[in-house]
């Protein structure tokens, strides 16, 4: 891993951007998997007191590019294409949510990454396929 993408150095990067106002913490950026967690409070509900879908699809997204990127030459970067979501269910408020994304493969030059949204019992709340390309400037 480029020792400009720790954990330490992306969560500062995240601080005044969206990962940052949900709260995004990482918890392991290692080759093809990235982790993090948050915390399911009012701000981030819908008006039932639910983690609103968007907050899921903001936390794979995220975890998605850092993955990505990873696995690309140094400098490189990725554009999502198409995301697919399975929501299973809706976590309450007060839930710690984590995410789990996975680099599977490359396929025709795009990028494919799989992310699981889950509580610490193992409740699954969402399944995330994403698919991105490397991009250059």
């Amino acid at each position: 891993m480029d020792a400009n993408l720790d954990i330490s150095r992306l969560q500062e990067l995240f601080k005044p951007i969206f990962p940052g106002l949900i709260g995004l913490e990482l918890l392991e950026v290692d080759g093809k998997t990235v982790r993090g967690r948050l915390k399911v409070r009012q701000q981030l509900c819908t008006g039932r007191d639910t983690l609103h879908w968007g907050v899921m699809v903001g936390m794979a997204q995220t975890l998605g590019t850092v993955a990505a990127v990873l696995n690309l030459p140094e400098g490189g970067a990725t554009r999502t294409v198409n995301t697919l979501t399975d929501f299973h269910a809706d976590p309450p408020r007060g839930t710690m949510v984590y995410a789990t994304c996975r680099y599977e493969r490359e396929y025709e030059g795009d990028i494919i990454c799989r992310t699981e949204i889950h509580d610490d019992e193992g409740q699954l709340y969402a399944k995330v396929t994403q698919r991105q390309v490397a991009v250059t400037d």
